[in-house]
């Protein structure tokens, strides 16, 4: 550790801005909502019900993953982060999908199934780590 706390300070400092800067684009996880263990079954119920909705938008936005080169194949974490990694990534193309909406759409689930996370009990595995994608022989986006 460093020797003295001042010097600790502007490390800390200048880790925390780089942290935010890589961070900026997705949306702050607002605390889950304290509730009676009655209506904790509901809440989380509503919440999956709102995933689902946003999962059928997503797939829609995320449109057919087709590419002409690897330079189309992108990839974006999905679900909640647990242990600073996604549960999943979603692949898609930058040629055929509505990515600005995707992004929205992405960083809206994101949230929400922070949220779900939050008010489950169950203990959460790590996520995992992203995949190279690139684009195949058939045109398609895909993972290595």
């Amino acid at each position: 550790m460093l020797g003295k706390p001042a010097t600790y300070l502007a490390v800390l400092f200048t880790l925390g801005l780089s942290t935010l800067n890589a961070s900026c684009f997705e949306k702050p996880v607002p605390a889950a909502p304290k509730l009676e263990w009655k209506d904790r079954d509901s809440a989380m119920k509503q919440i999956q019900q709102k995933l689902q909705g946003l999962a059928d938008q997503i797939q829609s936005a995320q449109g057919k993953g087709a590419c002409d080169s690897d330079l189309d194949c992108r990839t974006i974490g999905i679900g909640a982060k647990v242990c600073d990694l996604y549960k999943d990534f979603l692949i898609y193309s930058s040629k055929d999908a509505d990515e600005r909406k995707l992004l929205g759409l992405v960083s809206d689930f994101n949230s929400l199934h922070q949220k779900l996370v939050d008010m489950s009990l169950a203990a959460n595995n790590c996520g995992i780590k992203p995949t190279q994608v690139y684009c195949d022989k058939s045109n398609r986006c895909t993972q290595k």
